[in-house]
């Protein structure tokens, strides 16, 4: 049986985040040890490699081509959720060149729509839902004869004209009894060409003990986290040393869960004297003096530190009050920093949150920015089957291509989803929000409040500062500027900021 599993394009630009799939990369080492013949196609290093390859106005023809070209008997598609529609039309267009290829989807996105995704797309053979290295062994056991269908747990399908799902959460097996990801199925060094810092990803965990009302995590992996053993680490580590890595990213969802445990990990990972740095997710609270030490101390330079949410409001719609105060805050970011480990600290805004509420969310940005952090600030993502997805009643979901255009640096052929134009509520990012005025919405408002942060904060630090300055004023302003066809007024400073709308045109 040939097998291909497809990543499909996600992200432009940013070369230095691009690196080998790693979720397929550990199907793919699955599906061999069941005698799978297995490819991969990575439409994200094609981008990097070809960026004409991602024109909208040829892609799905070309990627198709090449998919069909490798002959396989089934096609294995992943997604996060920016990305669904592209697996979903390829997927399309393969059926109707070869009816009896199999298509299956997994990854998180799929994970939480599988029922809905079978219901409406009748060219979707499977979906796999949360891990999806057992499902396909026994997805391929039941198309061998050896599995009655009704047995499959975790694999949407379709039984008697109707879709059978059959969802657990519990892990039935150790983390520890994967075989490493197969990095020969891809050709390292293509990556290592586009990446200057030749990064490599390591999952060292799955899963989370934490339950923020808007993460994936527990939709997708259940609550709880299961972690591979030191020694399990350890030999990932060394062979990602082996294959020249420069960089690791630790993939799991927060390093920290256990801090002695992540201190002892540092302590192993000291003594083995890697020869590459590394970064990780962290919580905020977990970041004590004695875990920045041994972070720093065993290599790890870059932390990814989810604050999100800084007004009472939205710490509890988020579920998340780790934020507690400008004073605390400040001592972690510069004890980090201090330690030349180097945070990147999230915010989110929300369409529901106060102006207050809001101001206080950005100043709380800006003031982490002042210490020297990075920071991101997004537009609240209602992920499905989270503490904060709407369903399908929800009367305020409405198409919407902004937050894609605006705030993600994405190809184009990610821009426009057809599919969600349909469904909406199916598509956590290619729905409309809730009107912040009536002029602008929550991700006018999150494009210009992140470009106004990086690159004018004398701006920012007088909007939001100064008492005799009201911010909702400043950001309608420069909306004008940038969403009003006024753009010229800004002249040539605009266009020397990076991925700026004015810059594009003021599409």
């Amino acid at each position: 049986m040939k097998f291909t599993l497809v990543q499909p394009p996600l992200i432009k630009d940013l070369d230095e985040a691009l690196n080998p799939p790693l979720g397929l990369l550990s199907i793919g080492a699955v599906l061999r040890e069941q005698d799978v013949d297995v490819e991969i196609v990575d439409f994200n290093l094609r981008g990097f490699q070809d960026p004409a390859f991602l024109d909208p106005e040829r892609f799905y023809d070309s990627a198709a081509d090449l998919l069909a070209s490798t002959g396989a008997d089934a096609f294995g598609f992943t997604s996060m959720a920016l990305e669904s529609h592209v697996c979903l039309e390829l997927a399309r267009r393969l059926k109707e060149r070869d009816p009896s290829a199999l298509t299956i989807f997994g990854g998180p996105h799929f994970s939480a729509i599988a029922t809905d995704a079978m219901e409406r797309y009748p060219w979707l053979d499977y979906v796999v839902a949360g891990e999806a290295e057992k499902p396909l062994v026994d997805l391929l056991a039941h198309h061998r004869g050896r599995l009655p269908r009704h047995e499959l747990a975790n694999v949407a399908h379709r039984t008697g004209g109707r879709v059978v799902f059959d969802r657990r959460y519990q892990t039935s097996f150790p983390l520890d009894d994967l075989p490493l990801p197969a990095h020969d199925l891809v050709n390292v060094d293509e990556y290592f060409a586009v990446n200057p810092h030749r990064m490599l990803c390591l999952e060292h965990a799955r899963g989370c003990q934490l339950r923020c009302a808007f993460c994936y995590s527990e939709a997708h992996w259940g609550h709880g986290e299961q972690i591979k053993s030191e020694g399990r680490i350890l030999a990932e580590l060394q062979a990602l040393a082996d294959l020249r890595a420069g960089h690791v990213f630790l993939v799991a969802d927060n390093f920290l869960t256990s801090k002695d445990r992540a201190i002892r990990l540092c302590r192993l990972i000291e003594e083995a004297a890697f020869p590459f740095t590394w970064k990780c997710y962290a919580t905020l609270a977990q970041l004590t003096p004695q875990v920045i030490e041994a972070l720093s101390s065993a290599g790890c330079r870059s932390v990814f530190v989810g604050v999100d949410a800084a007004s009472e409001r939205t710490k509890r719609q988020f579920k998340k009050t780790y934020f507690k105060g400008w004073n605390t805050l400040r001592a972690t970011l510069e004890r980090c920093i201090e330690n030349d480990v180097y945070p990147t600290c999230s915010f989110m805004l929300c369409s529901e949150d106060s102006a207050e509420g809001l101001e206080q969310t950005l100043q709380t940005a800006l003031f982490a920015k002042a210490i020297g952090a990075h920071v991101c600030i997004n537009a609240l993502s209602r992920y499905n089957r989270t503490g904060l997805d709407q369903g399908e009643s929800a009367s305020s979901i409405r198409y919407s291509d902004k937050k894609p255009r605006l705030l993600f640096h994405t190809p184009a052929v990610n821009e426009t989803n057809l599919y969600a134009q349909d469904a909406p509520q199916l598509y956590p990012m290619h729905q409309g929000s809730l009107p912040l005025s009536s002029d602008h919405d929550l991700f006018e408002f999150t494009c210009i409040a992140e470009i106004l942060t990086d690159h004018y904060t004398s701006v920012m630090v007088r909007a939001l500062f100064d008492a005799d300055i009201d911010v909702s004023d400043v950001i309608h302003g420069i909306h004008h500027l940038f969403f009003g066809g006024a753009s010229h007024v800004l002249g040539d400073t605009c266009t020397a900021v990076p991925h700026c709308p004015i810059a594009q045109g003021c599409r």
